[in-house]
């Protein structure tokens, strides 16, 4: 996003592949592990854009963020014994159409044939499983869950279409893909920091109702999404509602996920002694969610006042949100230990569920949040690389005094410019290696330096030695 990037990192990686494509008598593979572009991004927001694909791809490609790991990027395939693995990911579906990934090659390669072969485009859904000296490894994305996954047997038949010269079925997009075209790009346009806040899942509803209470109304769309079918995926993956209630079998929404969620906020208000008030109200909203009324078509009495939409409570309560907020925040953030690289999150017990022990590194990406953890079993490793775009971490150091935070946190928030919010940014530009040295294979967490170089982190060398 113009004057907002939150890829601020390109001379560091366009150097590190740099490094990468250097000769020499060692086979080096570059797995850039999903997510490599973010289609659901890009205007004009589409679940999934067969037609307009490759001219959102060549804008990104020809972007002046991204220019240089591109030609970088084109160097490296030029190399014999490199190859560059790309896997799909959720935001970047598009390339698994065959056009898409054509032009994406042809791109990379420049028309060389030899460079073309030392591209591989891990777009089937299976991710993508190599040998490093005697060790199995698994690449996955990491969205390998029942809401976020992509339907590769729907893609199929897009891509069937594709090849025969017809129109493309409508594309049945998941819940992920729903939020983000539905809900979350109207937000971002002015607060794009929420692509930024970690840890995600307890951080940026209180934010967004205390920087625009208005936008109460689209967390009430939020959770309508969440209502067909898809409340367990919001509460765990989606990172912006924290919930103990789920969905029914049926895919309807549960009236106390509704309060939690506003608990979440507002909770000094209902302690108060406004719960049943406040509860009426969201009876309201659950019978418009599970009868699909439109809020404009609906509205409701309670006590003489017309609380029809959800966003009337911010009408209702005025809260002083500035004390609101840092409240929330330390509620939701006590003893947070989301960049634990040892902290095993849902995404790893899922994956450790998932895979088979026979495989000795399993590496993920999707969270955002390295990791390097010893798998239950003897033997086995996980990987998560993080991410190379700026995050927010806040800590309940920055939330203790009133006026610390407004300042530090609050204000620059408010802002929504990212010159004001560099004291809260951080830059981790994770790196996972699986190396062969001699007759032994090892894993590594790195961060990639300036010049390239990585930098190994402490206690993340599987197996140690």
């Amino acid at each position: 996003q113009t004057g907002f990037q939150v890829f601020t990192q390109q001379e560091t990686l366009a150097a590190f592949i740099n490094v990468l494509t250097k000769p020499g008598d060692r086979r080096i593979a570059l797995v850039l592990n999903g997510d490599v572009v973010d289609f659901l991004a890009e205007e004009p927001f589409c679940y999934l854009d067969p037609e307009g694909a490759i001219e959102k791809l060549r804008r990104i490609c020809e972007a002046e963020e991204f220019v240089e790991v591109w030609d970088a990027l084109k160097a490296f395939v030029r190399i014999p014994g490199r190859q560059l693995v790309i896997n799909l990911g959720n935001h970047d579906v598009e390339l698994a159409l065959p056009h898409v990934r054509n032009w994406l090659t042809d791109m990379l390669s420049g028309g060389d044939d030899a460079a073309r072969g030392r591209i591989t485009m891990a777009v089937d859904g299976a991710g993508y499983a190599c040998a490093v000296g005697d060790k199995q490894v698994l690449c996955l994305h990491g969205n390998e869950d029942a809401w976020n996954v992509v339907d590769f047997k729907e893609l199929l038949d897009v891509n069937r279409a594709i090849n025969r010269g017809e129109k493309p079925p409508d594309w049945d997009a998941n819940a992920g893909t729903r939020l983000v075209i539905d809900v979350m790009n109207k937000i971002k346009k002015k607060y794009p920091f929420v692509d930024m806040l970690k840890p995600e899942m307890d951080a940026v509803v209180p934010i967004i109702l205390a920087l625009e209470p208005g936008y109460l109304a689209d967390v009430d769309r939020l959770v309508s999404v969440a209502g067909h079918g898809v409340w367990d995926w919001v509460r765990q993956k989606t990172g912006f509602l924290s919930m103990e209630e789920q969905a029914t079998k049926e895919g309807t929404v549960e009236q106390g996920a509704l309060l939690q969620l506003l608990g979440d906020y507002y909770g000094d208000h209902l302690d108060a002694g406004g719960t049943s008030d406040v509860e009426t109200l969201l009876a309201e909203a659950h019978d418009r969610i599970i009868h699909d009324i439109d809020p404009k078509d609906y509205s409701g009495e309670t006590s003489g006042e017309t609380l029809g939409r959800l966003g009337s409570l911010t009408e209702w309560f005025k809260p002083n949100k500035k004390k609101a907020l840092r409240k929330a925040l330390l509620r939701k953030l006590k003893d947070d230990d989301s960049y634990n690289f040892k902290n095993k999150d849902g995404l790893f017990n899922n994956i450790d569920t998932m895979v088979s022990h026979e495989v000795d590194y399993v590496i993920t990406g999707h969270t955002h949040l390295a990791r390097a953890i010893k798998r239950r079993n003897p033997g086995p490793y996980y990987y998560n690389g993080g991410t190379w775009i700026s995050t927010i971490e806040l800590k309940e150091e920055q939330l203790d005094n009133q006026e610390e935070f407004e300042k530090n946190v609050y204000d620059k928030l408010e802002a929504a410019s990212f010159d004001k919010l560099k004291g809260l940014i951080l830059q981790r530009p994770h790196v996972v290696s699986v190396i062969k040295e001699n007759r032994s294979v090892h894993g590594q967490l790195s961060l990639a330096q300036e010049d390239g170089s990585l930098e190994p982190v402490e206690n993340t060398r599987f197996p140690e030695g």
